[in-house]
């Protein structure tokens, strides 16, 4: 139950502005006078990275003058990331926002931080998309978004609630640091020690290049014993069963044609992605055994001449993307997937040291790897603990001690 001190009032009301998108037609981008330009996608975590902004004329920009940024405002994105919920900080001033980006200017600015954080809750985020229209992909309405509540206390006990978020926004972005700072250690490491730049004391052997179907042989065994434990893959995750990832199952009912796949065992997939321009190699990890599309080429280490972890991140790191490259015929691309055959896949090269080496660099590269999923497990402690007291401490389930005088 909301204290009966606070108050309700919705945006529309608490705005000082009518709440309203961005520009609609951008026009070319313009790199000599351009003007930074937030799209809807640009603050799915709640910020907004300057680096990663695209730019619009001035001359558009200029039409659109209501929704130049001054620094402050809140930013909701209505379509891609709905919900999403950003403040914009002050050196985007005069920058402008897309069609898909709403903008709420408020009347008392000392609440920013607490409506934002209210808009970002669970409860705001059930507010915020229980009217979402369309089903394949969700857009929040400007009407309804202007009628959603926010249930605020006095100000002596909105500020603190906000310096107390503040507080875990902060311990939850040092983390994050960290984390990208671990993602780039060990991206460096990969790049340097998987095409022997950089060599581990103690290792002079040659490497070779040796024949894809040497190192891997084609995993053809059908989905025979009835397995229903459909995966997919996920450059986050590797791969995953659907049930999991998208919460059901989107394969076809009929699953008898799918591959069998095992522990260890690696599946392409030949639909290139962000991150993924020639495709996506993953191993089966998670599960004992899962079934793929027969879209997916799959295959397993012939012996133990070759070490598993060296190849998985051999994989990740995009090393035998040139010789993808070289096999994809360009204008044969079907629903975006790579006209890549087997045959041609099986037929390529790979460039890899002496075992000892690859088992030495594969437990270089695991360690680095571990140190960033530890951060990462920190990271999403943290913002769990951080939703359950937004729960308690936005609806006045838990309440903060206020000095007297303090805020009035």
């Amino acid at each position: 139950m909301i204290p009966t001190e606070w108050d309700h009032q919705d945006l529309a009301t608490l705005s000082a502005t009518p709440i309203t998108y961005g520009v609609v037609k951008p026009g070319p981008h313009d790199d000599s006078d351009g003007v930074l330009f937030v799209r809807g996608g640009d603050f799915p975590n709640g910020k907004i990275d300057p680096s990663s902004l695209r730019t619009i004329t001035r001359s558009v920009s200029n039409q659109y003058r209501r929704t130049q940024l001054r620094g402050g405002e809140i930013l909701v994105s209505l379509v891609g990331y709905p919900g999403a919920c950003a403040v914009v900080q002050p050196e985007l001033s005069g920058a402008n926002i897309a069609r898909q980006a709403a903008i709420i200017r408020l009347k008392d600015s000392t609440a920013t931080e607490f409506v934002a954080a209210y808009l970002r809750s669970p409860i705001g985020q059930a507010e915020l998309l229980s009217n979402t229209l369309g089903s394949a992909q969700q857009v929040i309405n400007l009407k309804d978004l202007r009628k959603v509540v926010v249930a605020i206390p006095p100000k002596g006990e909105r500020d603190k609630i906000a310096e107390i978020l503040s507080t875990w926004d902060r311990a939850i972005e040092t983390v994050e640091a960290l984390i990208a700072n671990a993602r780039h250690q060990k991206a460096a490491l990969m790049q340097a020690l998987l095409t022997g730049r950089t060599r581990l004391p103690g290792f002079e052997g040659e490497w070779t290049w040796t024949i894809f179907s040497d190192v891997f042989e084609r995993v053809r065994d059908k989905n025979t014993v009835g397995d229903t434990n459909v995966l997919t893959i996920s450059a986050q995750h590797g791969l995953i069963s659907q049930t999991e990832y998208f919460n059901k199952v989107v394969a076809s009912d009929d699953v008898r044609g799918y591959t069998l796949l095992r522990r260890g065992d690696f599946a392409y997939n030949k639909s290139y992605s962000d991150g993924y321009p020639f495709g996506a190699f993953k191993p089966l990890d998670r599960y004992d055994q899962g079934i793929v599309s027969s879209l997916y080429i799959c295959f397993r280490l012939t012996g133990p001449e070759h070490d598993h972890d060296f190849m998985r991140h051999y994989f990740e790191a995009g090393l035998f993307n040139r010789e993808v490259a070289a096999i994809a015929q360009e204008g044969a691309r079907n629903h975006g997937l790579l006209n890549v055959s087997v045959v041609d896949f099986f037929d390529t090269s790979l460039h890899t040291p002496p075992p000892d080496e690859q088992r030495a660099i594969a437990a270089v590269i695991n360690d680095a790897e571990a140190k960033e999923r530890a951060l990462t497990v920190q990271r999403d402690a943290l913002s769990k603990e951080k939703a359950a007291l937004m729960q308690q401490l936005l609806t006045g389930k838990r309440r903060v001690k206020v000095a007297r005088g303090e805020g009035e």
